[in-house]
């Protein structure tokens, strides 16, 4: 193909593509542009109403320029962010390019290299059949973009949303302010003289300039007088409030005046030859007020100011945290945060709390006794307290404020109720089963949709469909598992079943995703999969529905313990109404009775429950205890109310009896129930734990005499050494003082990181400090770490670093020649010693490795405990290895170490087994299925030099095989 032919090619490419891309690009501009006017006039209309409201009000030069020196700052703010700012992204060379790239991450390197190529000019430096290709490339995937999808008319929402509602706060103020609208109106082109007034009566003169107006409040508000000056635009006060005035007549000849209210009252003005006017009234209702003055001439009546009536409002309370529902523990505590205002002063605030029974309760958590408080803001930590009991409690909450003023009006305001779950233990322990259950339904409804595809393999859509229901079930084991955690009701092994389930479901889904990739190839495979998923599904609804079914029998224990308080409380009532025959204590009684035969009925419904899934005689005797106990007490009702005390008495040591048989048959029914389903599983775990404290134990004393071992060899080394230490000491110092001179030059050298620098100084003030504490074999351990570490470092490359890699040698040199090891100065009696504190630890290491072969024997229905225990083990093992090993060295202090990380993981490996926390999530166990799953590593996704380095030698030789050949090789390893 000739070169003509080749640019040809490639300059359609780059017009299509463009004239493409230039669609998309109009649209935008047009949305953009619409965007930006909406913005742009809703903001002016929002100015605009201010500025006229503002000028109706308070009128003014000042006020104008400020309006409209703010209206055009505004709109040209809004004008460069709303119009210009998009309008410039999408108008840069590459901008379009970009915008998509945001809508469809996947194209954005594909758009961008277009969005170039289609730059480049003719002839291009590369081959142009190769950008031509992925010019049209690019252009395919363009027309198969709606427009819709990269500039939605969506996005014009907000900014029409904000210009309707600055059309209708125009409105509102023209409707609710017809006059204040008007004056501004006027106002908002030119200056009269005289401000503008609200309400004014053409026909009226101004009378008086400069008014001045006073407010005096009554008594009973304990508020400040106010002054307004320059009143224009109305006057706001509550009724009994004195209005005095002070003003200059415009009136030159003035001699009188008065004051009309719109009531028809008059009060006299005080007129002085200068000019001044003063005088005050007693406003109590009305809606404005004029001012006139008379001179011998005339009467001039001046225009009227309105007044209004600040009526009292009833204090505003409101709650901001939190809000709506809550939940919280029995003896948890509640932050609320809340904030009151009243329109004169508040008095105080009262929490009010309403139980679970109808009862209510109040208290007062702010008062204000000295100054008037209009706007509060507090906080209060409330506890649940003795307000609710029983299960499934709820309590309210209600915050009201009280204002503090005599003003007739409404006193008291309430915020919106709080209303607070109490969850209880048994209420917890009774969600966590009702949770288990509706995740057992769910893999009941996936084992049957698995079932359907035993012998078939599934199409895409099936596989997607049956893809989400698994991570649906997925999703709630790994919630209920977080919540299972905090739980101490719950036991282990129940948490460690779901843990089990859910990885065991997690791989094969992982395992199944991949082979779909590929699904005409991999038919059978997937089909074998299917299978394995329907096995493995099955075996965890037996396994779940068997520990549900434990824990209902202990919920059934709680309810037991509550009705056995219950019974408690009833004995001491029938003793308090033996002696005083009170009605208050017979209601009591009676309400006892009636929450103890709720709870019955409760317990028969759960017995009833559960009966057709357990051995018959689990359940029967607790339910025909149940009859009699409601039996009993609604005799005991019958003698209440037919007065006959002394048989109540006796009734309720008999209902005493009935309780406490219902509390063992249902003890004895939950105990043979895991007896007959849990009985190996608790079994390996008593033993399990019982084998690991005893090690421990072990472990720990064999400890105690390593040190008293190491004690006896310091205290003879001392004295031993006492006339050589003092100088020793000095010596070395002087050493280490000399290896930390050279480090601190070091820190300025840039080959040097700022870690390393770091580790090196921990280490030398190590040393330093175990030498001057005369601790020699500390001393010695932090000498061979430093040279270890500078090894291991590769840093002794540096002539300064060389310096302390000599000098800490020939401090570790004088160390070993200056003072002897434990082995030089034992007695036979500590070498006698040594010798069986390390047969003992070899012992100690011997039960070890028996205890994983037989943990190892286990890794059946509890391998997740099994492996974590081994796992713990091995590490143990070495430790042990180690102490061993130190020990018949006599290196003491490495033994004592050895033996301390021992003690620590066998501590913690009890206490993971104890509460069943730790347990670790991710399962390496292989599944029974063809193939193990191979998760890949991020490191896998990354593109290979060698393979950049083709693509950029296929486009140089302009060879699109080559490119396409070296797409598909990389491909295919990544996936294979």
């Amino acid at each position: 193909m000739d070169s003509h032919t080749q640019n040809a090619g490639f300059v359609k490419a780059s017009q299509e593509f463009t004239e493409t891309l230039g669609a998309l690009q109009t649209r935008g501009r047009r949305l953009t542009l619409t965007s930006g006017l909406a913005w742009c006039l809703g903001t002016a209309i929002l100015i605009f109403t201010a500025l006229i409201f503002a000028l109706g009000w308070w009128g003014g030069l000042g006020v104008r320029v400020a309006g409209w020196s703010l209206l055009i700052a505004v709109v040209a703010f809004v004008i460069a962010v709303a119009l210009w700012r998009p309008w410039r992204r999408i108008q840069a060379a590459d901008g379009m390019a970009r915008i998509l790239g945001n809508a469809f991450p996947d194209l954005a390197s594909s758009m961008r290299s277009a969005s170039e190529f289609s730059r480049l000019p003719s002839p291009a430096a590369f081959s142009e059949d190769l950008l031509a290709a992925a010019l049209q490339d690019a252009r395919k995937h363009l027309l198969g973009i709606s427009p819709a999808a990269v500039f939605p008319l969506r996005m014009l929402a907000l900014p029409m949303l904000f210009l309707a509602v600055s059309m209708m706060a125009f409105a509102s103020m023209v409707w609710v302010r017809p006059a204040v609208a008007s004056t501004g109106w006027r106002l908002l082109f030119s200056e009269p003289q005289v401000p503008g007034l609200m309400g004014r009566v053409d026909e009226v003169s101004p009378v008086v300039s400069d008014m001045v107006v006073t407010l005096r409040y009554p008594h009973y508000l304990q508020r400040e007088a106010r002054v307004l000056t320059g009143v224009s635009g109305g006057v706001r006060a509550p009724a009994g409030t004195e209005i005095a005035l002070q003003a200059r007549s415009l009136l030159p000849d003035a001699v009188d005046g008065f004051v009309l209210l719109s009531t028809g009252a008059r009060f006299a003005l005080n007129v002085a030859p200068d000019g001044s006017v003063s005088g005050r009234f007693a406003f109590m209702e009305g809606d404005w007020f004029s001012v006139s003055l008379s001179s011998r001439t005339k009467e001039v009546h001046g225009p009227r100011t309105p007044v209004s009536l600040e009526a009292d409002q009833h204090p505003f309370i409101k709650l901001l945290s939190p809000v709506g529902r809550v939940e919280m523990e029995m003896n948890g505590e509640i932050l609320l945060q809340y904030e009151a205002i009243d329109d004169h002063s508040l008095s105080r605030i009262d929490l009010i709390v309403r139980g679970a029974e109808q009862n209510e309760s109040r208290r007062t958590i702010n008062a204000f006794h000295t100054a008037a408080e209009e706007s509060v803001s507090g906080k209060y930590l409330w506890s649940l307290g003795a307000i609710a009991t029983g299960e499934n409690a709820q309590v309210e909450l209600v915050l009201q404020a009280f204002d503090n003023d005599t003003v007739h009006g409404p006193k008291s305001g309430s915020s919106e109720p709080l209303l607070v779950r109490v969850r209880t233990p048994l209420s917890q322990r009774a969600d966590l089963v009702r949770r288990q259950g509706e995740l057992l339904d769910k893999m009941v409804d996936l084992l049957a949709k698995r079932m359907r595809h035993r012998d078939a393999a599934m199409q895409e859509l099936e596989h997607v469909n049956l893809r989400n229901s698994t991570e649906d079930v997925l999703s709630g084991i790994a919630k209920l598992i977080v919540d299972m955690e905090d739980n101490a009701g719950i036991s282990p092994l129940m948490r460690e079943l779901w843990i089990r389930v859910r990885q065991d479901l997690s791989n094969q889904l992982i395992h199944e995703s991949r082979l779909m990739r590929n699904a005409a190839k991999n038919k059978q495979r997937l089909i074998s999969v299917n299978r394995v998923f329907v096995r493995l599904i099955e075996t965890a609804i037996v396994r779940v529905d068997d520990m549900i079914l434990e824990q209902q029998f202990k919920s059934l224990g709680a309810r037991g313990e509550w009705l056995e308080k219950e019974r408690n409380h009833l004995e001491t009532l029938v003793r308090q109404y033996d002696d005083n025959r009170s009605e208050r204590v017979r209601g009591a009684l009676l309400d006892t009775i009636a929450r103890m035969e709720a709870q019955l009925v409760q317990l028969r419904e759960k017995l009833e429950e559960i009966r057709g899934q357990v051995s018959y005689h689990h359940v029967q005797p607790s339910l025909s205890g149940g009859q009699d106990l409601h039996a009993a007490l609604q005799h005991l009702r019958e003698l209440l109310a037919a007065g006959d005390v002394a048989s109540a008495v006796h009734l309720a040591e008999r209902i005493k009896r009935d309780v406490a048989a219902l509390m063992a048959s249902l003890e004895s029914g939950r105990m043979a129930f895991r007896t007959e389903r849990f009985g190996e599983e608790e079994k390996f775990m008593d033993n399990l734990m019982t084998r690991t404290q005893a090690i421990e134990a072990t472990q720990v004393q064999v400890r105690r005499d390593t040190l008293a071992l190491e004690r006896r060899y310091k205290e003879q080394l001392i004295s031993l050494m006492q006339k050589k230490i003092d100088d020793w000491v000095v010596r070395q110092l002087a050493r280490v003082s000399q290896m930390k001179k050279i480090s601190a030059a070091m820190l300025a050298d840039a080959q040097w990181k700022k870690e390393d620098s770091k580790a090196l100084s921990r280490m030398l003030g190590d040393l330093e400090f175990s030498i001057g504490q005369g601790d020699l074999e500390q001393a010695r351990q932090s000498a061979a770490s430093l040279d270890e570490w500078l090894q291991s470092a590769g840093k002794t490359s540096s002539d300064s670093l060389e310096k302390i890699v000599k000098l800490n040698a020939e401090l570790r040199a004088d160390i070993d020649a200056s003072f002897p090891r434990p082995g030089q100065i034992f007695t036979a009696a500590d070498k006698r010693a040594a010798k069986i504190r390390a047969a003992e630890q070899r012992h100690l290491l011997a039960r070890t490795r028996k205890l994983i072969k037989w943990l190892r024997e286990q890794e059946g229905d509890t391998r997740y405990i099994s492996r974590r225990a081994s796992q713990t083990l091995d590490a143990v093992v070495e430790d042990m290895k180690t102490g061993v090993s130190s020990l018949e060295n006599k290196e003491l202090q490495r033994a004592l170490n050895a033996q301390s990380q021992v003690i620590e993981a066998l501590a913690n490996l009890r206490k993971e087994l104890r509460t069943g926390q730790e347990i670790p999530l991710v399962d390496t166990h292989p599944l029974p299925r063809e193939s193990e799953v191979i998760i890949p590593l991020p490191a896998d996704y990354q593109v290979p030099k060698k393979f950049r380095k083709e693509i950029i030698e296929a486009m140089k030789s302009k060879m699109p095989d080559t490119y396409r050949e070296a797409i598909r090789k990389y491909y295919e390893a990544l996936v294979h």
